[in-house]
């Protein structure tokens, strides 16, 4: 399929904007043949713009309301599609074509609302763990999610007044919500970020009844179809950066197709549906946090993904919207970033001249230009009101100093199952002057070749609580910054992150975040054959009993464990996650007064006795505790670690041989026709192999810590000293050989 070509303008820009639902498209105007635009931001200003001639035009400008805009909609019923329906904390503004407030809704729950849906007397409203349904501005029907809900639809099933709520869960499920129950659930591989309704459509245009065919994105930047009958959630098709080729699509038959999909883990913040070409079939509008805006075609049945078009912005996007704004006649991307800017990406030809310019400009032209004139009068405008601002500052006392604004602050944390380290971003509405790192917990810093960014790396100083801390100073105006980082299990603290804009004054806002101690284990809802098969291995597992309750041993587990749901809404819990670095299972389940871990790791056996009986003895609760470590679970846990040690000691092995392949490079013409393909192949990458051997100490060194604690937590465990034998323990990893490593761990 022929690639779109899309040209970007930027329409306008507003506050800061770090909702997902922020902007909203009226209906086309049947005069203009365009459609206005609404948009929210943090400053809880809502504004109205149709753009004229390339130029925003503001139609009306809300008084500021009580706090930060949470997300903007508009009617779904007939009459009410160009009114706009907006939320910001417990309350809900109903607004006209023309700003006028028509509608006020207080909600009497103590959490913000997240994501509002009206539909005639109706209205659904979303928070961070509850779905509510009012009728008349009365409670109807409440749902509670057992964990954070990122993202919610009301869809039409079978019949046009059939509603039904589609969630994407923070635990990787999708819920189906009727009333107030869930009645159908799907698991997924990663956090559900993002959920759209295709439009189903007649011959005539218009929205028919029927199944829903619904589009998620994940945190791990996955993107999926299902459908929902009113019986059964099913998949249609799914993209995955973690078990797919990069260029794969897999439906629920495992078959792929070619789709030209790139390997992508940034999260979708933002997807919706929309014909951008004319084909009479809808494309996905994707917008990332890494500022990727992506167009993709479908087909629903075959599972066939091809991406259409991508641009990469400074900026992370959290809205994406598709209609005719600018130019009748040409289709658009419309897109808001986290500082506030308006992107346009439009099918317009923007290259080509403008029809009505004397000069023969192009449109693009004309329209920056016209641009440029109203931004030179406001500048001015501007300059003057500084001046008088000055004036009056410097007639007042000097008691009297400015005093810098607290900064918005968007910040990720967040666990990269493929690269088993966390994803770190941090953005502001303005430039960054630097950052500062510091953490309380040791860290492994992994190169990022994308990042401008000097790092300079300061001692450490444990005796302070100091285990890590690092510079990031920036070389170029940038709004936002991303590295990775490696936790080491076991090891549990805060990390802070201290943002430093660069204004006058200068302002900086401190950001924090939790390392928990088993913080490289990511959920598994439903585990393949070859993850069943993994259970039946020798494990060793730790067993709990007492007079402890379900809340207390869930709050233990949740802080050991990342991605333990907030709620808890069974009685028996069973949750299963994998080491991201390693690969290994751990299987939690517990209940009131007992409970039980199952992992072939002892390390892992190790740091959950300590953190829950140190808990439990904090709160003089009497726990039981049996413990199974198998010998034959050591062989096991060596084998997960095996893959790692042999690429490493591999690459030491190939490094040694690239000067003597050069020289018989230089002076064999004909060493191809020869020279085995292995050793051509070493010549051909022997760059990227330096580099990676460049790396290669830190790597070994992070191995050599895990082997190191599984051999001094399993010499606790048979009750023996592990510090004579660590020094031939060091020799082995350097002398590396894996049979003579399990027999050394085998050997008590």
């Amino acid at each position: 399929m022929v690639g779109l070509s899309l040209s970007q303008a930027e329409l306008l820009k507003v506050g800061p904007i770090a909702s997902h639902h922020s902007l909203r498209l009226l209906p086309v105007s049947k005069k203009k043949k365009k459609q206005k635009f609404v948009i929210g931001d943090e400053y809880g200003v809502v504004s109205s713009y149709q753009m004229k001639k390339g130029e925003p035009q503001n139609v009306y400008k809300s008084v500021t309301l009580a706090g930060p805009v949470a997300c903007v909609t508009m009617g779904t019923n007939k009459g009410t599609e160009d009114k706009a329906f907006v939320a910001t904390g417990q309350h809900v503004h109903g607004l006209s074509k023309k700003g006028k407030e028509f509608f006020k809704f207080q909600s009497n729950l103590a959490e913000p609302m997240r994501k509002i849906h009206a539909y005639d007397s109706q209205l659904w409203t979303t928070t961070d763990f509850t779905f509510n349904q009012y009728d008349n501005g009365a409670d109807k029907h409440s749902y509670v999610s057992p964990d954070r809900i990122n993202d919610a639809i009301v869809v039409p099933i079978n019949h046009e007044q059939d509603f039904y709520g589609v969630l994407g869960c923070q635990d990787r499920y999708i819920r189906v919500v009727k009333d107030s129950k869930s009645v159908s659930k799907k698991a997924m591989a990663a956090p559900v970020t993002a959920l759209c309704r295709v439009p189903p459509t007649t011959g005539k245009g218009a929205v028919s009844s029927g199944p829903a065919h619904i589009l998620y994105g994940t945190a791990a930047g996955g993107l999926g179809l299902i459908s929902y009958n009113g019986d059964k959630l099913k998949n249609k098709w799914k993209t995955s950066s973690q078990t797919a080729l990069p260029s794969s699509t897999s439906n629920d038959s495992g078959s792929h197709a070619d789709g030209g999909l790139p390997q992508s883990t940034a999260t979708i913040n933002s997807i919706t549906c929309f014909d951008i070409n004319r084909d009479d079939h809808p494309e996905i509008l994707v917008g990332r946090d890494d500022g990727r805006v992506e167009v993709y075609s479908f087909n629903s049945n075959s599972g066939d993904v091809v991406k259409l078009f991508e641009h990469a912005n400074s900026d992370s996007i959290r809205c994406v919207q598709g209609g005719i704004v600018a130019t009748p006649g040409f289709e658009e991307l419309v897109a808001t970033t986290f500082s506030g800017r308006v992107l346009s990406f439009t099918t317009e030809p923007l290259d080509q001249p403008d029809d009505d310019d004397t000069y023969g400009r192009s449109r693009g032209t004309v329209q920056r230009e016209t641009r440029i004139v109203k931004l030179r009068k406001e500048v001015a405008a501007l300059e003057d009101k500084i001046a008088r601002l000055s004036l009056q500052r410097g007639a007042r006392d000097k008691e009297y100093l400015p005093v810098a604004e607290d900064l918005v602050v968007n910040s990720k944390f967040q666990l990269n199952a493929a690269l088993a380290a966390y994803d770190v971003s941090l953005e502001i509405p303005v430039s960054i002057q630097m950052i500062v790192l510091h953490s309380a917990v040791p860290l492994d810093l992994l190169e990022n070749e994308t990042n401008l960014a000097i790092v300079s790396k300061s001692p450490v100083d444990p005796a302070n609580g100091t285990h890590f801390l690092a510079t990031y100073r920036c070389l170029e105006p940038t709004h936002r910054l991303e590295f990775q980082v490696r936790t080491i299990e076991g090891q549990f603290g805060h990390v802070e992150a201290t943002v430093v804009a660069n204004t006058q004054p200068r302002s900086a806002q401190t950001i924090k975040f939790y390392v928990k101690p088993l913080s490289l284990h990511h959920r598994v809802n439903e585990l393949t054959e070859a993850e069943e098969a993994e259970l039946h291995k020798p494990c060793n597992t730790l067993q709990l009993s007492g007079d402890f309750s379900l809340v207390q041993i869930h709050d233990w587990v949740s802080m050991c464990l990342p991605e333990v749901p907030g709620r808890l809404q069974t009685e028996d819990v069973t949750l299963r996650y994998r080491n991201t670095f390693l690969g290994s299972l751990l299987v939690c389940r517990y209940s009131k007064g007992e409970a039980s871990f199952s992992t072939p790791s002892v390390s892992v056996i190790a740091i959950l006795k300590e953190i829950i009986t140190k808990e439990a003895t904090a709160r003089k609760t009497t726990l039981n505790i049996s413990l199974d470590i198998k010998k034959e679970s050591v062989p096991v846990m060596l084998g997960y670690l095996r893959p790692l040690l042999d690429a490493k000691h591999a690459l030491a092995s190939q490094v040694k041989l690239i000067d003597g392949l050069k020289e018989l490079q230089l002076h064999e013409e004909d060493y191809t026709a020869w020279m085995a393909p292995e050793y051509q192949h070493i010549l051909e990458n022997s760059e990227k192999i330096l580099a990676e051997f460049k790396l290669s100490p830190k790597a070994l060194n992070y191995l050599a810590g895990i082997l190191t604690d599984l051999y001094v937590d399993l010499c606790k465990f048979r009750g023996t000293s592990a510090k004579h034998n660590l020094p031939r323990l060091y020799q082995l990893i350097e002398h590396y050989h894996f049979d003579t490593l399990v027999e050394f761990y085998m050997r008590e």
